[in-house]
């Protein structure tokens, strides 16, 4: 038992460092890439960074999910009289409530700000002398689409926590005693 709660805690550690990489590679990419970006003409490739938004950002949400998967189990079949570090997390995050900003945690908030960052480079750099053009309409069309599809992700996935997957575990955990 104590082995696997410690390789489970293992996995938690190395999920969370595959999304600081994460992270860190997009903010490099889209910094780089939006200062090329800024100097062209045509306004398409501003939303070519959805290319890298939208794949990093689910990627992270999914190793979050592995991350809170992992929590909820380990509190639900390994916690008791020796380890009780998400029985005591989740009772501080009732003292501590913060759900007001639940949707602005660290999973979320480096792909809504890019999301909102990269929306409004296009408006600035959109040439509204010809936004009528079916070209322009279909890349305002576009953004449109891409900025709402970021926000759909991050409203979708905002009670994603360990909270989220204890009750299933427990769920889980019953069906195998009712099995037996």
């Amino acid at each position: 038992m104590e082995q696997e709660y410690m390789m489970l805690r293992e996995e938690i550690v190395k999920l969370e460092e595959i999304i600081n990489h994460t992270v860190t590679f997009f903010y490099a990419f889209i910094a780089g890439f939006l200062m090329f970006v800024v100097k062209q003409e045509d306004t398409i490739l501003v939303l070519l960074s959805y290319i890298v938004l939208l794949p990093a950002y689910i990627m992270v949400l999914s190793k979050y999910e592995g991350i809170f998967r992992i929590g909820a189990y380990l509190k639900v079949y390994h916690e008791g009289e020796i380890f009780n570090w998400e029985t005591r997390t989740m009772k501080l995050k009732r003292i501590n409530h913060r759900n007001n900003y639940t949707f602005l945690s660290s999973a979320h908030f480096p792909f809504l700000f890019t999301n909102f960052f990269i929306a409004g480079i296009y408006i600035l750099k959109i040439d509204y002398k010809v936004i009528t053009q079916p070209y322009e309409v279909m890349k305002v069309a576009a953004l449109i689409f891409l900025f709402v599809s970021v926000l759909v992700l991050c409203k979708k996935n905002r009670n994603l926590s360990v909270e989220f997957f204890v009750d299933k575990w427990e769920r889980v955990k019953q069906m195998e005693g009712n099995e037996q």
